[in-house]
């Protein structure tokens, strides 16, 4: 998991609504034909479309949205209070990629902003005339203030207080005053990490300014493989940060399965994946992310890059006999477009992956994201797809579109159970608070999130009773898994 670009959410966590939402009457009925429709890119010449430019609501994120030809800016709605948020350079370049369309009827004017073609909207927006006046001023940044904002959106927007059994009134007033009583940033960031604690929730985070870097105060997902690594990570001292310490054990751990690959293609896409040819003539390959391969970052080469190297796997390992893919390892997520072009290499007809639904919708309507047939290669034998309690967040949702295809089966552990985005909003003062806010479900409907996804066949990868399970657990599951297979 990296931190996402204060001045809008990463984007791996953040879609939206399709053309259906924009066709339903804003006031619940009456004539909701669309009376004009505009498509084009975002940002052309470095400046925004006229198209966009003016005040919109974020639908389903409690956020406004000023378009300006030269500037974009965010405000902020939490509850009681609304306020601005600091423009941050490079707000207009992160639209450069995105392609818009604008439709109008007799209620409303919407938007939808897509990062990436052939894909649901990353944002929905409905246009409003103009920005509250208390928007614009700058909010208290006491201590209190601080701590009420984080109150209100987690009521407001967080998805999965019941399924996570947080007794969220209860907390935030017992732990109100000592938040109003806090002397300084730290003391602050203590009350508001202690409210969050017991969220087990890798999306679920305090983030916190100084001097203008971003760092983690507080993250703590807290599944059984998590405990033990942080166990290990306290009983050393040579790494002192332990998402840090995560990245160099989980490349140890794929270490070990080098010596069994034939053909290997070593570490490729930034070193999140790896593929070959495992004994027995069964296909392996490893997906250790699903974003961030480019440098610099960019949705559209990462997609490309997914792509090709995929293309270039199934090439190589189209005459196996059967195929692991191994997102066992896969702790950083990544994006749900990147998850549904891998997943596509497996699919013969369009088939639906999931849902997903805003917690707060304001108007913004359900998605259904499918997986079609993509690439050079479509593998359609026997695919057995390798999660643990590690596989999270687009890991997922890759999960559960792998899990619609006929020929794969889903082995190992129940995942993280942390589908949903992440919205990231800031609070006054220096701190951000990164939530859950969107329910994601299976083509029969059912929601996964803080339970996690079981697999159809049980095999256990990082035994919870056995510490030495992070230095062997991986390879022992890969080798039983290839037991099970056989040789023939």
């Amino acid at each position: 998991m990296h931190i996402p670009i204060p001045t809008f959410p990463s984007p791996r966590w953040i879609f939206a609504a399709t053309l259906s939402s924009l066709m339903v009457s804003a006031c619940g009925g009456g004539d909701s034909k669309i009376l004009s429709e505009h498509t084009g890119q975002a940002v052309v010449n470095g400046r925004i479309s006229g198209d966009l430019e003016g005040v919109w609501r974020v639908l389903g994120e409690g956020t406004l949205m000023e378009f300006q030809s030269n500037a974009v800016m965010r405000y902020q709605e939490a509850g009681t209070l609304c306020f601005p948020q600091p423009i941050t350079s490079g707000a207009i370049e992160q639209f450069k990629d995105f392609s818009y369309r604008t439709t109008a009827n007799l209620h409303a004017i919407r938007a939808e902003l897509f990062e990436l073609p052939g894909f649901p909207a990353t944002y929905s927006l409905e246009r409003i005339g103009s920005v509250p006046s208390e928007c614009r001023k700058a909010p208290p940044t006491d201590p209190a203030t601080t701590f009420r904002a984080l109150k209100d959106v987690i009521t407001l927007d967080y998805a999965f207080l019941k399924e996570r059994h947080i007794d969220w009134p209860q907390i935030t007033n017992r732990l109100a005053p000592q938040a109003a009583a806090a002397t300084n940033d730290d003391a602050l960031q203590a009350v508001m990490s202690e409210a969050l604690k017991d969220f087990n929730d890798v999306h679920t985070a305090l983030i916190r300014s100084r001097g203008g870097v971003l760092n983690y105060a507080f993250l703590r997902g807290n599944k059984p493989t998590t405990q033990l690594l942080r166990k290990a990570f306290t009983a050393q001292k040579e790494i002192g940060d332990f998402l840090t310490f995560q990245e160099v054990w989980k490349a140890e751990v794929r270490k070990q399965i080098t010596p069994l690959l034939q053909g290997s293609s070593g570490p490729v896409l930034g070193d999140t994946m790896v593929w070959g040819r495992l004994p027995g003539n069964v296909g392996y390959i490893e997906i250790g992310s699903m974003s961030e391969f480019s440098s610099p970052y960019s949705a559209k080469a990462d997609m490309a890059m997914a792509r090709a190297e995929m293309d270039r796997a199934l090439a190589a390992l189209s005459d196996t006999r059967a195929l692991i893919v191994d997102v066992s390892l896969n702790s950083l997520g990544g994006l749900d477009q990147v998850s549904a072009e891998l997943a596509g290499s497996f699919a013969r007809t369009r088939v639906l992956g999931f849902t997903k639904q805003a917690h707060r919708p304001q108007g913004r309507s359900e998605q259904s994201w499918y997986i079609e047939p993509k690439g050079t290669q479509t593998y359609v034998k026997p695919v057995y797809l390798l999660t643990s309690d590690l596989t999270v967040s687009a890991a997922e949702t890759f999960t559960l579109m792998m899990r619609a295809l006929p020929q794969v089966t889903q082995i190992g552990q129940t995942t993280a159970g942390s589908l949903s985005n992440s919205l990231v909003k800031p609070l006054p003062g220096n701190f951000f608070v990164s939530l859950s806010n969107e329910v994601y479900r299976d083509a029969s409907g059912v929601a996964f999130e803080a339970t996690g996804i079981p697999p159809r066949t049980n095999l256990m990868v990082f035994d919870p009773a056995d510490p030495a399970a992070l230095e062997t657990g991986h390879r022992r599951a890969v080798d039983r898994l290839l037991a099970m297979l056989g040789t023939s």
